[in-house]
């Protein structure tokens, strides 16, 4: 269930100026500031190196504005989903429409791939949306999914990689380092018979820092694939 990777949301009260020891507490990724009793932003705590003051805070945050608002078991629906990848982080909210936490993007990705057999058609409609080469690979690293546009790259079909080990389409050795030690791996050149690609390997962590899969993106080399397939 999505509700199981709710975070807690830690805050900078307004008028604290002092905040060495908000950030020695938190132990969340992301920091969130308060105005008027209302989340006004937040912060990637990564992003907090110098940070002494809520100024220094102010000046690296992000405004809430944007930010994806959901209710527990709320269904989804293909302009929430769009509307929801657009940051980071997702805030729940509860009946009262008050908020009671936060989960991360990429946890609201793998809900929406576990749900996947309740959800294909919206699968299918948000992956032709993207405009890149995408397999979604999950966590046994088999590919459960991908786009038009990544098939016409690799040069197959649906029913030839869907259920297939990602290992056999692409270098195994660089998807093994994204299951196991979590890498991302940027602009891996992959040279076939059939095909010339630049892929990106990215895994889907959980809450706890575990992969549960992993998005692969693929570009042509058509500079390479007019030379090599004429």
């Amino acid at each position: 269930m999505l509700m199981e990777q709710l975070r807690p949301i830690y805050t900078i009260p307004e008028h604290s100026d002092e905040i060495t020891e908000y950030l020695q507490e938190c132990k969340e990724p992301f920091l969130f500031l308060e105005k008027d009793n209302q989340l006004q932003a937040y912060v990637e705590l990564k992003d907090s190196d110098g940070i002494q003051s809520r100024k220094d805070l102010e000046l690296v945050s992000t405004s809430m504005h944007n930010v994806g608002v959901i209710q527990p078991d709320q269904s989804f629906t293909l302009p929430l989903i769009f509307h929801l990848m657009g940051e980071p982080i997702v805030i729940v909210h509860d009946e009262s429409e008050s908020p009671i936490g936060f989960i991360e993007r990429e946890d609201v990705l793998i809900e929406l791939f576990q749900r996947e057999h309740h959800n294909a058609n919206l699968l299918k409609i948000l992956l032709s949306s993207i405009p890149m080469g995408m397999f979604i690979v999950d966590k046994n690293e088999r590919i459960m999914n991908s786009n038009d546009k990544a098939l016409q790259m690799i040069r197959s079909t649906h029913n030839q990689v869907v259920g297939k080990s990602a290992g056999e389409v692409f270098q195994q050795n660089h998807v093994h380092r994204v299951f196991t030690y979590g890498e991302t791996l940027l602009n891996q050149i992959l040279i076939t018979d059939e095909m010339g690609i630049l892929v990106d390997y990215s895994p889907i962590k959980n809450g706890t820092g575990e992969v549960e899969g992993a998005i692969i993106i693929v570009q042509d080399l058509p500079m390479l694939n007019r030379w090599q397939w004429k």
